[in-house]
């Protein structure tokens, strides 16, 4: 007989590498507003943040491969090295 608890992770040793953090830690490292975040794991955003829900909370996996991909997508390099912002001229 089958009891209704959770099924235990496959690899239990590789997920308890990384480190679980809330929305607040994961801005707090990034150096955004929480609220920058939370917009990123809503359901309606584009480019959503790997991250795990418990019910109503949100935990994310610090150091985890889906992390670190979804960051090192965020790397902007122009050509010359630096990054910057591109300014509209008024006519």
């Amino acid at each position: 007989m089958r009891s209704n608890s959770a099924e235990p992770v496959e690899d239990e040793a590789k997920w308890t590498e990384y480190e679980v953090i809330n929305a607040a830690e994961l801005a707090s490292r990034l150096g955004v507003p929480k609220s920058w975040v939370d917009e990123r794991v809503r359901a309606r955003a584009k480019d959503k943040i790997p991250h795990y829900k418990f019910g109503k909370y949100v935990r994310f996996a610090w150091g985890s491969p889906d992390l670190e991909g979804w960051l090192r997508k965020c790397i902007v390099v122009s050509n010359s090295g630096s990054v910057s912002r591109v300014s509209k001229e008024k006519p």
